[in-house]
């Protein structure tokens, strides 16, 4: 049994669907019931509503699993990042090692070799340094900065014709689609992979945050 958490996200509902049409048996984890009606339209899948912080849910939710896919999403509501990454991370590693999981696949981001002075991929590190304990196979991937990131500056840039960036403009930086990122994660899930690698995927072009205005 495939288990995915996030189900709900871009990325995670992509590699749900992807599982789902090679007839990949698939256990999907929401923490929002509402988000429930997405999914259900998916054959072949079992819903379980848990959240991350919630470690008897999870550990319910991750009975019958073989492989697991888990990130460590964002919360913009937070106090405490870092320490609710550490307590969701634990949370992970102990609702594992109650289960039959023999395979992690974590979703990372490249950046993630860096344990100081990086911001919020401090969290990727986290998130690849937790599990190094657990006997199942750890598999990580670091996809370069999403194309979809640009339109959370949809408004700013319809209602003031200027795109925010934090990068250099002519800057050129690796990026790629979710659902490229979705697809190659599916397809380590369904695969047997060797050893315990991590993999840094991008797409096809680099790109500045001035090409990416002018595309707008």
């Amino acid at each position: 049994m495939n288990i995915v958490v996030g189900a709900s996200g871009q990325v995670g509902s992509a590699i749900v669907e992807d599982l789902v049409s090679g007839n990949e048996p698939v256990k999907a984890i929401i923490r929002n019931p509402d988000k429930r009606k997405e999914l259900e339209k998916f054959q072949n899948i079992s819903i379980e509503i848990a959240d991350a912080f919630d470690l008897p849910a999870l550990t319910k939710a991750f009975k019958n699993g073989s492989t697991v896919l888990l990130l460590t999403p964002d919360d913009p509501d937070s106090n405490d990042v870092m320490g609710d990454t550490k307590r969701m991370l634990d949370n992970y590693k102990q609702a594992i090692e109650g289960s039959q999981i023999k395979k992690i696949i974590g979703l990372s981001s490249m950046g993630a070799q860096l344990e100081t002075n990086s911001g919020s991929l401090k969290m990727s590190y986290m998130l690849e340094h937790n599990f190094s304990e657990l006997a199942a196979q750890k598999i990580f991937v670091r996809p370069a900065y999403y194309y979809s990131n640009w339109m959370e500056s949809l408004s700013a840039i319809q209602d003031e014709g200027v795109l925010p960036t934090f990068f250099p403009v002519d800057l050129k930086i690796p990026m790629i689609s979710p659902r490229d990122v979705a697809k190659f994660l599916a397809d380590l899930m369904r695969n047997t992979i060797e050893g315990e690698p991590i993999f840094e995927i991008e797409g096809p072009a680099w790109y500045s945050s001035k090409e990416i205005a002018n595309a707008f």
